[in-house]
């Protein structure tokens, strides 16, 4: 049970900066995503800005590559405060 203390006591301070940092990030990321023609560009997945090492959040901030006659491209929507 003593490992897990660590743990938690990690998810419960960044629970609190993920619910004080929501925003629609997701929600124009997904639109943008799929209004891209895929016979023309060749979408990747929907990234999100998580810790290296600990893999939680730490901004809304979502980033998409895309590729378009041979150019690749990032396409990064974020919060602006």
């Amino acid at each position: 049970m003593n490992e897990f203390k660590p743990m938690i006591k990690m998810f419960t301070e960044t629970a609190d900066q993920v619910h004080s940092m929501m925003s629609y990030c997701d929600y124009i990321a997904n639109t943008i995503k799929h209004a891209l023609p895929p016979t023309n560009v060749v979408v990747g997945p929907i990234e999100s800005h998580l810790h290296p090492e600990g893999g939680y959040l730490i901004t809304s901030k979502k980033m998409i590559e895309a590729e378009y006659l041979g150019k690749k491209y990032r396409i990064t929507v974020e919060e602006i405060k």
